[in-house]
C-alpha cells in the first residue's frame, strides 16, 4: 500500500529557495503598488496621472516612503533577473525551455525548480494534470458523473496561464499564436477556451523538449517528411 515519493537533489531545493524568493519579492511589490494607488482612489484621483493629492504632510510623507520602497523592490527584481540569466548557462533544460515562444528565463526556472525531471511523469497527461490544465471524469459503474479538477502545483499553472498570454500578445507571429487564431476564427471557440488549449498545448512542448533533450523547431516534422521523400 505504500506509494514512491520522488526526492529532488541540491540543485533542486536551490532552484525552489530562488523561486520562491522571487515569488515574494513580487508580492511585495503589488502589495506596495495597491496600497499607493489607494491613496489615490479616496481620493477619487488616478495615480498614474495625479501626483499631489493633498495638502496634508503626512499623506506625502506615507506616499514618500512607499515609493522608496517600490523603487527598492524593483531593484531587487533586477537582481533576480540577472541571476536567472546566469542559469541559462549552468542548466542545459533552462536554454531548451527558452527556445519555446513565450517562455523566457524567469518561466524556464520556475518551470524547472518544479519539475526537475520530467521523467518522473510516465505520460504527457500526467504531467498536464499536474499543471491543473485538463479534467479528469468521474466515473462509477459505468456511468459519468461529470469533471473534476485534479490536485495540482497552482504556480506551475499560473506559469503556462502567463506564458500564453505573452504567445497571443506577440507582434511577430509564432506557431501557437497561429494556433489560438485557428482556434477562435475557424473553430469559433471562445478567447479565453482558446487561451487554454494555448497553455495546454505549451505544456505538451515543454514536456516533449525536457523529455528529447532538444530544442523547439516547430518545423521538425516538415523537415523529416521531407528527408524521407
Amino acid at each position: 500500500m505504500l506509494k514512491e515519493v520522488y526526492h529532488s537533489g541540491e540543485d533542486a531545493i536551490y532552484l525552489r529557495k530562488l523561486v520562491n524568493g522571487y515569488e515574494d519579492i513580487v508580492r511585495s511589490g503589488v502589495r506596495l503598488k495597491n496600497q499607493r494607488s489607494a491613496f489615490f482612489r479616496c481620493e477619487g484621483l488616478d495615480h498614474k496621472k495625479d501626483k499631489c493629492i493633498s495638502k496634508n504632510e503626512s499623506i506625502h510623507f506615507i506616499l514618500k516612503e512607499i515609493d522608496k520602497q517600490i523603487e527598492l523592490n524593483e531593484s531587487v527584481k533586477k537582481n533576480y533577473n540577472l541571476e536567472f540569466k546566469k542559469l541559462s548557462c549552468k542548466y542545459k533544460e533552462i536554454g531548451l525551455l527558452k527556445s519555446l515562444p513565450g517562455i523566457g528565463a524567469i518561466h524556464a526556472v520556475q518551470i524547472l525548480a518544479v519539475v526537475v525531471n520530467i521523467r518522473r511523469f510516465k505520460r504527457r497527461g500526467h504531467f498536464l494534470s499536474y499543471c491543473g490544465l485538463i479534467k479528469h471524469e468521474k466515473m462509477s459503474g459505468g456511468r459519468s458523473y461529470g469533471k473534476r479538477q485534479p490536485r495540482y502545483y497552482r504556480p506551475l499553472k499560473q506559469v503556462f496561464k502567463m506564458a500564453s498570454h505573452i504567445v497571443i500578445q506577440e507582434i511577430c507571429n509564432n506557431p501557437l499564436k497561429e494556433f489560438y487564431e485557428y482556434q477562435v476564427n475557424k473553430k469559433q471557440k471562445s478567447p479565453q477556451i482558446a487561451r487554454h488549449n494555448v497553455a495546454r498545448r505549451l505544456a505538451v512542448l515543454v514536456y516533449g523538449v525536457l523529455k528529447t533533450g532538444q530544442k523547439f523547431d516547430p518545423y521538425r516534422r516538415e523537415k523529416s517528411i521531407r528527408e524521407k521523400s
